[in-house]
C-alpha cells in the first residue's frame, strides 16, 4: 500500500467550501482508504491505499467530496515519496526557518502546469520573492513584510486561482513527519 496526501483546493476558507476534518475523514474511510488522517483545516488528508493510477485517485476522491458534501473541489496528490523528493529538490532558500520570510508549495492541480502557472502570474519581482518550478509545483518565497506588491499574491485573483492550492513549507514538512510516525506506528 502507497501513502498518499489529498490536498483540496479552496476549503475553509472565509467561510466557504466548509468541510468538517472530522467528516472528510470519514467520508475517505467510507470509501476504502485505510489509516486516514487530516491535518490542519484547510484540506490536508494522509492516506494509504492499493491503488496507484493517480489520476483515477484524483477523480474517486473529487466525486466523493461531491457526493459527501454537495461541493465541487479540485483535488491534487502527491505520494510520500513524491513530497520527500520535493523537500530534498527544494532550492536552499525554499523552507529555512527564518520568519521574515513566508515559504509556500504552490501544487499545481492538472491541466495547468506550473509553467502556465507562471506565464499566468508573470515575472517575479527578483528584489522581494523567488519563485522556482518544481516537480508539478512552484517554490515561492517572500519577504513578508513585501507581502502585498509580490507577484504570488495575486495569484487568487488571476485565471491560474483554481489550478493552485497552496501550502506551506512548514505544512509540507510536518506532513511528512506524520506519514513516518504513522509507519513506525505499523
Amino acid at each position: 500500500m502507497t501513502h498518499y496526501v489529498a490536498f483540496l483546493r479552496g476549503i475553509n476558507i472565509g467561510g466557504k467550501n466548509i468541510i468538517a476534518m472530522k467528516a472528510l475523514k470519514e467520508a475517505f474511510e467510507t470509501s476504502g482508504f485505510r489509516e486516514v488522517q487530516t491535518y490542519i483545516n484547510s484540506g490536508n488528508v494522509i492516506f494509504r491505499t492499493e491503488e496507484t493510477d493517480e489520476i483515477h485517485l484524483i477523480g474517486k476522491i473529487e466525486a466523493l467530496i461531491q457526493v459527501s458534501f454537495s461541493l465541487t473541489i479540485p483535488v491534487t496528490i502527491r505520494s510520500y515519496e513524491n513530497l520527500i523528493r520535493i523537500v530534498q529538490e527544494a532550492p536552499e532558500w525554499w523552507g529555512t526557518k527564518d520568519k521574515s520570510t513566508y515559504h509556500n508549495a504552490l501544487f499545481v492541480i492538472e491541466p495547468l502546469t506550473p509553467q502556465d502557472v507562471q506565464d499566468i502570474l508573470g515575472p517575479h519581482k527578483e528584489a522581494i520573492e523567488t519563485m522556482v518550478i518544481g516537480d508539478g509545483l512552484i517554490y515561492w518565497s517572500c519577504d513578508l513584510a513585501s507581502f502585498n506588491k509580490t507577484v504570488g499574491s495575486k495569484l487568487a485573483s488571476s485565471k491560474a486561482n483554481h489550478g493552485v492550492t497552496v501550502r506551506t513549507a512548514n505544512t509540507v514538512k510536518k506532513i511528512i513527519a506524520l506519514v513516518e510516525r504513522a509507519d513506525q506506528k505499523r
